[in-house]
């Protein structure tokens, strides 16, 4: 089941729109002429000047409330991301805002600093110091004398969410949003709603970490969006004519030609030579979800695969249609348990198909048949996965079969095949499915183990998905569709196991 990513709600939509459009209508030169946001961040910050070919004063001058800034090493993007902040806390005065760090060092060490040096070169009065808030240190620039003219602005990092949690700010922003957790978005974007806010803003600036990061693809992919509702570009290392002449020459040299495209010009990459989906193309095997049609008085070859981990918990549904397989549905749900997976899946069920027209097969990872994951212990101890998945499905009257191999098939082969279904057009994928096509897109192979083995070091959450969609593939495989289409790895065809409903174990 997929989270939200930084998108409001409606109602929130409207209100931050509405505010925001209030404030536009007040930014007035002396002369009665309309100021945009980067005019009016000049006359505090004036020496203040956006690159060429001037993206950054585009993203500042967005009244869009969620805006991200994507850029390489020495871009630029964090002194954009601090004066965006000091501007903020001036429009809102004496309301606080609340920046969050991943690490309480980095807040210190590069946010904190950024703030001190434009402070000390504009001219800027101001003072820092621990807050009352463990773990969060509160900067305050004086823009005047009355206290409606300082501004506040919070300090804090991921690992003192318990002392921010309870915060209510007008504005939010993230420095290098992509190395923290979802939840901390998710979170801080929560407690961006003072009443009293001028000019409301979530934010964040940083460099693509496709190999780590586990939420936020959906951005870091993007080159531009430019809309009511959020705002999106990217700045290079390239253009910034500050950087000394030798940096990027120098750089490239220590970089190969795809780190160079994440780490000196912001575009999230992944070396072509470690992708273990190497044949996955979004313009060749990504479907329209909203033109993936389901007619409920046609009978649906549906398919449910799991695989088990206590986090995240995951899943996947396809529709077979002929030789080609549609993955539907992502299920990823964080520190849960079979039990609240499968409750999930078949509410899901319920709701897009006439469950008495359909053909549900039930498949996955085969170890889970001699255990339960660590969560479940706790409800059905005696009970395996599988009986779990059973029960509830016998329960909801879901008519299924359930097959599982006589083995998990060996990690090579079964992305080879994987690999060779992509290529053949037979592995399609809905848009809506963006934890599968973060997995498949950016899940590389581990080096120096023996065997072909899966990296799930750079990123705990990542490859249970892509397991899903191999044991998937895998079974229909074993089914026989392809008659002769088979690649030329010499895969061996492997014997399914069928699960009886009414057996127990």
């Amino acid at each position: 089941m997929r989270k939200s990513k930084t998108k409001l709600s409606l109602k929130q939509q409207l209100l931050l729109k509405r505010k925001n459009l209030e404030y536009k209508k007040r930014l007035k030169a002396a002369d009665g002429r309309e100021l945009t946001n980067y005019e009016s961040i000049r006359t505090i910050i004036p020496f203040f000047e956006s690159l060429p070919p001037g993206k950054q004063e585009r993203w500042l001058n967005s009244f869009a409330p969620v805006k991200f800034l994507i850029g390489g090493f020495r871009s630029g993007k964090t002194e954009t991301f601090a004066v965006w902040s000091i501007y903020l806390s001036k429009v809102n005065a004496p309301l606080p805002g609340l920046i969050i760090s991943p690490t309480a060092t980095n807040a210190q060490m590069v946010v904190i600093q950024k703030f001190i040096e434009i402070s000390d070169k504009a001219g800027l009065r101001y003072e820092y110091y621990p807050s009352r808030f463990a773990g969060v240190f509160e900067f305050k620039i004086f823009f005047g004398t009355n206290k409606n003219e300082v501004g506040t602005i919070y300090c804090s990092s991921a690992e003192s969410l318990n002392s921010w949690i309870g915060m209510t700010v007008a504005f939010g922003g993230m420095d290098e949003p992509f190395l923290m957790d979802e939840d901390i978005s998710n979170k801080l974007l929560s407690r961006v709603s003072a009443p009293e806010t001028k000019l409301y803003s979530f934010y964040g600036s940083g460099t693509p970490e496709p190999h780590k990061q586990n939420w936020g693809i959906d951005i870091i992919e993007k080159l531009e969006e430019d809309t009511a509702d959020r705002f999106i570009t990217r700045i290079s290392a390239r253009d910034n004519k500050y950087l000394p002449a030798t940096y990027i020459p120098t750089m490239e040299k220590q970089l190969d030609a795809d780190q160079v495209r994440n780490y000196i010009d912001g575009i999230a990459t992944v070396r072509k030579g470690d992708k273990v989906y190497y044949k996955y193309d979004e313009s060749v095997n990504l479907s329209p979800a909203d033109k993936f049609e389901i007619n409920k008085n046609q009978t649906q070859q549906v398919l449910v695969v799991y695989d088990f981990n206590v986090n995240p918990m995951t899943a996947i549904e396809l529709v077979i249609r002929d030789k080609t397989l549609y993955i539907t549905e992502d299920y990823k749900l964080s520190s849960s348990n079979t039990w609240e997976l499968t409750e999930v899946i078949i509410n899901r069920l319920k709701l897009k198909y006439d469950v008495n027209n359909i053909h549900l097969t039930i498949t996955g990872d085969r170890t889970s048949l001699k255990q339960n994951t660590l969560s479940d212990a706790y409800y059905n101890p005696i009970y395996n996965d599988y009986q779990i998945i059973q029960n509830l499905f016998n329960k909801a009257g879901i008519k299924y079969s359930m097959f599982l191999p006589e083995r998990n098939p060996d990690v090579r082969d079964r992305t080879l095949w994987v690999n060779n279904l992509l290529e053949k057009k037979y592995l399609m994928v809905l848009s809506n499915c963006i934890h599968v096509r973060e997995d498949l897109k950016f899940v590389v192979s581990k080096k120096g183990v023996e065997g072909f083995r899966k990296d799930k070091t750079k990123n705990a959450e990542r490859t249970h998905l892509s397991d899903c969609v191999d044991y998937a593939c895998w079974f229909v495989r074993n089914l026989g569709i392809y008659g002769d289409e088979t690649d030329e790895s010499g895969i061996y065809k492997q014997e399914l196991s069928y699960l009886d409903p009414r057996r127990s174990w």
